[in-house]
């Protein structure tokens, strides 16, 4: 088990052999409309690429689907709130690094905001930055965690 959320939660998993996240909501805790809003934010999500966005990989999303999950980019180092909650690691984040973590949220902000209609993240907080293997910063959690 990777998390947790309010709605499901994340385990690690492999996929056509490359390590991913799979996120299942639960869902009895998810109505009808719900479903609807995640499945549009679901099928907006396939088709962003960027280095600073999580990459949606697949899942299953429809309505009448007795399970909803995603499959999901697999980031190693976890969460930024947990790098910046843990004392050890947030004074082994040099400068060079908070910079780059920075400078990497606004670049995938500012791609999302560049979508044609723009898409607004909603819930943007350090709980919805993964930091991969090398501690790129990658925005995640569009709606339902």
């Amino acid at each position: 088990l990777i998390g947790s959320g309010t709605y499901g939660h994340v385990r690690r998993a492999t996929w056509r052999g490359t390590p991913v996240a799979v996120k299942q909501l639960n869902r009895n805790l998810i109505g009808e409309a719900q479903l609807r809003a995640f499945k549009r934010e679901c099928e907006l999500q396939l088709n962003l690429r960027h280095p600073n966005i999580v990459q949606l990989l697949g899942g299953s999303w429809d309505i009448g689907d007795a399970a909803v999950f995603l499959v999901l980019e697999y980031c190693a180092q976890g969460t930024l709130a947990a790098r910046l909650k843990d004392r050890a690691t947030r004074e082994a984040m040099p400068t060079e690094l908070r910079r780059r973590v920075a400078v990497g949220i606004a670049r995938g902000m500012q791609y999302l905001h560049s979508q044609a209609p723009p898409i607004a993240h909603r819930d943007l907080k350090p709980d919805n930055v993964l930091l991969d293997a090398s501690l790129a910063p990658k925005i995640a959690d569009f709606g339902v965690s």
